[in-house]
């Protein structure tokens, strides 16, 4: 069984804390530069506060698995009986694969649900609407669409979209066809093979990819054809965010 130290899981809370900071100083040169319309629901600012939530809630995770589940007394006081004192790390180790799941999906539903309204804002008929699977979308905004294309980026969401799908079989792939991918991404390979286990989908490698995934958005937001629209990008979701 996997056992977890706390000075790991200060190490991981320690680089969410760090990207949550840099999002939250994107948010900010963000909200400056667009600052005529309303940043409660411009898309081009959403994207970052949707972000922002998402960490901030990674980041209160983490605090939790070393402030409280990796504390034994803590255990004692909460549970009605007797416990082993190694029970905890069955649950400490099944809370961390809920934080890399729910920072997966977090991320990618900012994501997704952002470049789906860019790409409508700048070409209302392109890829139905919106509509399409999520991998026409990204690569047509980000190979045709901006005033400067980003394949890498392209690059990024393939590798990202397909972590995603993994999760819905617990980090083991399948694709309805069989298709098979081997993607490099920063000096490293990464395989996705039917019915296999993806290797090295690790939480600080997810970590390091959302970063990424910060730097690719601030880029996008930031392309001058974005910027050329002077009215709002509605984000249609910000009417519901508490």
């Amino acid at each position: 069984m996997i056992q977890l130290s706390r000075q790991e899981v200060e190490k991981r809370r320690k680089r969410v804390t760090f990207i949550l900071n840099n999002i939250i100083e994107d948010k900010k040169a963000i909200t400056s530069l667009y600052s005529s319309v309303d940043p409660k629901s411009d898309a081009r600012i959403t994207v970052f506060s949707k972000l922002v939530d998402v960490f901030r809630a990674t980041e209160l995770s983490f605090i939790f698995m070393s402030k409280f589940l990796m504390d034994i007394s803590w255990w004692h006081r909460v549970c009605q009986k007797p416990i082993n004192n190694t029970v905890p790390q069955v649950y400490i180790n099944g809370f961390n694969r809920f934080i890399k799941f729910g920072l997966v999906h977090g991320i990618f539903s900012c994501v997704e649900s952002s470049i789906r309204i860019f790409l409508r804002a700048l070409d209302t008929a392109a890829c139905n609407c919106g509509l399409d699977n999520f991998k026409n979308i990204y690569e047509c905004l980000l190979q045709s669409k901006l005033s400067n294309p980003l394949p890498k980026g392209v690059e990024l969401l393939r590798l990202f979209r397909l972590i995603r799908n993994t999760i819905h079989n617990n980090g083991v792939y399948f694709h309805k066809n069989g298709k098979e991918y081997t993607i490099k991404w920063k000096g490293k390979t990464y395989e996705f093979k039917q019915d296999v286990p993806v290797r090295g989908i690790t939480l600080d490698f997810i970590l390091d990819t959302s970063d990424d995934v910060r730097l690719l958005l601030r880029s996008i937001v930031e392309d001058c054809k974005i910027k050329a629209i002077s009215g709002e990008i509605r984000d249609p979701a910000a009417p519901y965010r508490s």
